[in-house]
């Protein structure tokens, strides 16, 4: 794709890359650190904007590496497998993921049978709206822990929000301190039950979870994509 290895970049802008040939893993970045760049418009197999699940070393097999994002705009990116705008471990802070999408992942996914959930892949204050997944997790797919964020408006066949699975100890996705409303889905439209919730906003009450409210959000404009909250 657009740069892969250890690298940091700063203040850039990195569209329509592809990666698409041997394993096809991120088509923006991967295994890099992004702070105050946009990943427009990438395509790959898994991580269409940044990838950063694991990396194969020809001894010891795969080993877990991750990729990081700081106050990054990802959007419209897409991968044929999962991860639209990102794939795998890391850190991301004060992110902005829209329109992507994936067949599982419309923006993030993590999980699967070769992957090695060792790092904890975590978003704080992000927001995620507008993504799409043909399958599962219209936003978000797989395991991850995700703190003051909103998720909003994302769409899927199943888990238009979050559609969640357990880390490698049988753990759920963690969701704290969030807005999880007006996602769109045929099965569990905002989020199913295999996610942990806690202080957060979100419909109907989860399954899991504790001080957790239903009532709508008051965001500027549901309709025009606005989910920026206003006061009462």
């Amino acid at each position: 794709g657009g740069t892969r290895g250890v690298a940091t970049l700063y203040d850039c802008i990195l569209v329509g890359n592809h990666a698409t040939n041997g394993v096809g893993y991120g088509g923006g970045a991967a295994l890099a650190q992004l702070e105050r760049c946009f990943v427009l418009g990438n395509s790959a197999k898994k991580g269409g904007g940044v990838f950063g699940g694991y990396v194969f070393h020809p001894i010891n097999g795969p080993v877990a590496a991750g990729a990081t994002t700081y106050r990054c705009v990802v959007a419209g990116n897409s991968a044929s497998i999962a991860g639209g705008g990102i794939y795998g471990n890391g850190e991301h802070r004060f992110g902005i993921f829209t329109n992507n999408s994936a067949l599982d992942g419309g923006a993030f996914s993590y999980g699967g049978e070769f992957d090695f959930i060792l790092l904890g892949p975590t978003f704080d204050t992000c927001q995620f709206s507008g993504n799409l997944a043909t399958n599962r997790g219209g936003a978000v797919f797989g395991y991850c822990d995700l703190h003051a964020s909103t998720i909003a408006g994302n769409s899927a066949n199943e888990g238009g929000g979050i559609r969640g699975t357990t880390d490698s100890y049988g753990n759920y996705p963690n969701v704290g301190a969030s807005i999880i409303y007006h996602n769109s889905a045929p099965a569990y439209p905002n989020c199913d039950t295999n996610v942990f919730i806690g202080n957060c906003c979100t419909a109907p009450m989860p399954a899991h979870g504790y001080n957790n409210i239903t009532s709508e959000p008051a965001f500027a404009d549901v309709a025009a994509g606005d989910f920026r909250l206003i006061s009462n």
